[in-house]
């Protein structure tokens, strides 16, 4: 589903992007985004668009003109399919973030083995706007029930008067008749193409702290791909993991409660 002109970094942990400035008060409305039947929450500095049908995603945020959120175009405005899959089972990547359990795997039956993912990822949310007040605008998505994994997610989302910052509260429940144990997997899709669309954006990174009583010898540890990619460039004197774009397949993990 995709062309060899997408760029797309895949960050997966909460995102919070802060900045304050003047904005008008915060709305949260039913609209439209690129053909998909939308929630926009908005408050004169930031949009942010969410769309329940295409797995309860926040398709897009948007501070002032631009755009961060990478949005398959091949998809835009696509409604999934009853079965929440592709035409020959395979996963339907819209872009945005959106919540998987974790942990990601196939080998057992306590590893989440998507994507695809026919309920959690592929299937509408409920929507519901909560707030509209002078302090904040809401909206809570809540999926349907996964007999496979026991699980049903539901997150709120709000915006502030003057802050880009985006309050998420992710909730699971346990819909089972036996104790379970997921993580919540927060996975944003950033658009990582140059703005006139040749090549990638080289300036692009990725700032995490490091765990100073990290589990792991060098407070990261590959989890997919090659463990000299140059892409993981860990700072040890100031404790900081720095992810430079460059074009290059990986995946790390880390301890860091920030």
């Amino acid at each position: 589903m995709r062309s060899n002109r997408i760029e797309v970094v895949t960050v997966c942990f909460a995102v919070c992007f802060c900045c304050v400035a003047s904005s008008d008060a915060q709305t949260a409305r039913t609209t439209n985004y690129r053909g998909w039947k939308a929630i926009e929450l908005s408050n004169g500095l930031v949009e942010v668009q969410v769309v329940p049908d295409i797995g309860g995603r926040v398709i897009q945020y948007k501070l002032g003109d631009f755009e961060y959120f990478f949005v398959n175009g091949e998809l835009a405005g696509k409604q999934p399919p009853p079965t929440g899959l592709g035409p020959d089972g395979e996963w339907l990547n819209y872009g945005g973030e959106k919540l998987w359990p974790a942990p990601q795997g196939w080998d057992n039956k306590n590893q989440w083995p998507g994507p695809p993912d026919a309920v959690l990822d592929g299937s509408p949310h409920h929507a519901v706007i909560l707030d509209k007040s002078e302090h904040s605008a809401a909206v809570r998505l809540t999926s349907r029930k996964d007999a496979r994994s026991g699980i049903q997610f539901s997150r709120t989302l709000r915006v502030f008067p003057d802050s880009s910052r985006i309050g998420i509260e992710a909730r699971m429940t346990n819909i089972d008749t036996k104790p379970r144990r997921w993580g919540i997997w927060s996975v944003v899709q950033q658009d990582a193409a140059e703005r006139d669309g040749e090549g990638h954006e080289k300036k692009l990174r990725v700032y995490c702290p490091i765990n100073p009583e990290s589990v792991f010898p060098n407070g990261y540890q590959v989890m997919f791909g090659l463990a000299n990619n140059l892409s993981w460039q860990p700072d040890a004197r100031r404790r900081m993991m720095r992810v430079h774009y460059q074009r290059r397949v990986g995946k790390i993990g880390m301890d860091c409660s920030a």
